[in-house]
């Protein structure tokens, strides 16, 4: 190891130690050793039951290290466990320490110790995590979507927005995020064969920079995209070198991690936490044209192209009819189909619901409801979306980077909302909420607006999940609208008008009677029925005018004074669920 001051010549370095003498520097802190430093901060992946993989880079010198674990709550220096025996690495050098032993369920801090060779150790970075959950138990997951780092040069607004979102999810302390795909890109990552290896290095360098203060204590689950440069139309050469990066930056399970398999090259998994699965899909790379394209953008030369491929497909239809957990929920970075506002649009796979009736989406999407699957999570589209198809919700956390927030003329949806952020799932053993965070970590509050005359009024109620027209402000009127969201009597309604694009002429949902202890909402509140792994029929309709409802939750209907809105003398009356 070459001495700290190589390169200043022995009596400038003579004068600097002279100059701290005189301002009054220890003589011991002058002798004191340089500690080296991680150049990437920890990435936790592949956590199951009794391991967990935590992977780092080394800095700029050679270095020592060595990895410290013991539960959390404990305390002391005797509490610490080494993981392994200090081993000497290059500068720059990967660390990758498979962790094992360890308790279900359990929590645990950790502690990254580095010294020059010879010298002594000194944590460097800390962090905690928790193994994966098994049985009952509930728990709280991150979803962040499209933050194309590498896109946008430090200092720039998206690169600010996703430092905000990591930020809200790191005080959100969730077991895990799932990174719905685009997480990374570059210029000629979508379009191109990559030549080497540069862009996708560039890339997932920034990624693992911006995402460290999560990543050290959340384990990551990531999924491709259009732009990780994986894609089925670039070939297997070029694809291979920037899998390679991914594996090395960003690992995922592989198809040894869990019992459910997957593929050798990360890219598509499956696993359960508590009472939930999750099957993690790739759309990118077993997707090839069938002949020429419209132009170099597009990923495929008719919609139906999308495909998971045999081996992908079978293997989802292998692990949804071996499971028997009351939730299970499905993400892909966008539907293996498109059905958008336009045919460009629709062939780069937007909208989301809209295409569940497209191509091999039909397929996964009457799988979905034959095997009990409640929600579809995706990205891509940049925007806050929840659509309910045939009781299924297609749900969508927004972008934690990307500025581009696809409007109508674009994805086709009706109803979105265009904010950056993040989604928030909180499982219990028995309901299933997913929230959506904005960058401010602002909740989108779940209420639903009746009106008792204007039905134009929706116009100023943007963020409403749910609109009720009951047409008159009379008694009777408002009697029956509480009745109605209570459960107790039939939704059966369609409005006369329109207002585009928040309802069209002949808009409304029917909605039988029916009385449910329980909810799904439109940000979403997903419940299973305890009894059955079936999804509850009622938990995925809605009522209104084409958005997502809240049913059947007397006591807050009861504190919001719906019963009591006579007195109020309001034209309309906003619930809060």
């Amino acid at each position: 190891m070459k001495p700290s001051h190589q390169g200043v010549s022995r009596r400038s370095f003579l004068t600097g130690v002279s100059s701290a003498l005189a301002l009054g520097v220890p003589w011991k802190l002058l002798r004191a050793e340089v500690v080296p430093t991680l150049s990437l901060l920890p990435f936790l992946a592949r956590p199951t039951a009794s391991s967990i993989l935590i992977t780092a880079q080394n800095g700029h010198m050679d270095a020592q290290a060595s990895l410290q674990i013991r539960p959390r709550g404990e305390s002391g220096r005797d509490s610490w466990m080494d993981v392994e025996s200090a081993h000497s690495l290059a500068a720059g050098e990967f660390l990758n320490w498979n962790v094992e032993g360890l308790a279900a369920g359990s929590g645990y801090e950790y502690q990254v110790r580095m010294a020059t060779p010879g010298g002594d150790p000194a944590a460097v970075a800390t962090g905690h995590f928790t193994t994966q959950r098994t049985g009952e138990t509930g728990f709280t997951a991150a979803l962040m979507t499209d933050a194309h780092t590498g896109t946008f040069i430090e200092g720039n607004r998206p690169i600010e927005v996703l430092d905000e979102v990591v930020r809200n999810v790191r005080r959100e302390r969730a077991d895990f995020v799932l990174a719905l795909g685009d997480n990374v890109a570059w210029p000629t990552s979508r379009n191109s064969p990559q030549p080497d290896n540069v862009g996708a290095t560039r890339a997932y360098d920034m990624y693992r920079r911006h995402l460290a203060p999560l990543s050290m204590s959340c384990p990551h689950f990531g999924l491709i995209g259009n732009w990780e440069g994986e894609s089925g139309k670039v070939s297997a050469d070029s694809s291979a070198l920037v899998a390679a990066v991914r594996h090395k930056y960003t690992p995922n399970p592989t198809d040894r991690t869990y019992t459910q398999g997957g593929s050798a090259n990360q890219d598509y998994f499956a696993f359960d936490w508590g009472p939930a699965l999750f099957v993690m899909l790739n759309v990118q790379s077993y997707t090839i044209p069938s002949g020429d394209k419209p132009s170099e953008r597009d990923d495929v030369t008719v919609v139906e192209d999308w495909t998971l491929g045999p081996a992908q497909f079978a293997w989802m239809e292998r692990v949804l009819r071996g499971s028997d957990h009351p939730y299970k929920f499905i993400c892909c970075h966008h539907a293996v189909g498109g059905n958008a506002a336009n045919e460009t649009e629709t062939l780069y796979g937007r909208g989301g619901g809209r295409a569940a009736e497209v191509g091999e989406q039909r397929l996964i999407h009457e799988m979905m409801q034959d095997l009990g699957v409640q929600i579809f999570f995706y990205g891509h589209d940049h925007v806050f979306v929840d659509q309910v198809v045939d009781g299924i919700h297609y749900a969508m956390p927004g972008s934690c980077g990307a500025p581009w927030k696809f409007g109508r003329d674009v994805t086709g949806y009706r109803r979105h909302w265009a904010d950056s952020g993040h989604g928030r799932l909180t499982v219990r053993p028995d309901q299933a909420t997913v929230e959506f965070v904005n960058e401010l970590a602002r909740q989108r509050i779940t209420h639903v607006v009746v009106s008792f005359g204007n039905p134009y009024l929706i116009s100023e109620f943007p963020d409403a999940q749910a609109y009720v027209l009951a047409w008159s402000a009379a008694p009777v009127s408002q009697r029956a609208a509480a009745k109605a969201l209570l459960g107790n009597i039939e939704i059966s309604g369609r409005t006369p008008t329109g207002m585009p694009p928040y309802f069209e002429l002949g808009d409304g949902i029917q909605v039988p009677l029916k009385v449910t202890q329980g909810v799904l909402d439109p940000r979403i509140r997903a419940q299973s029925s305890g009894q059955s792994h079936r999804r509850n029929r009622l938990v995925g309709d809605s009522i209104g005018l084409g958005v997502g409802v809240v049913l059947g939750n007397p006591a807050a209907i009861e504190q919001a004074g719906l019963s009591k809105v006579a007195e109020l003398g309001v034209d309309s009356l906003s619930v809060g669920i």
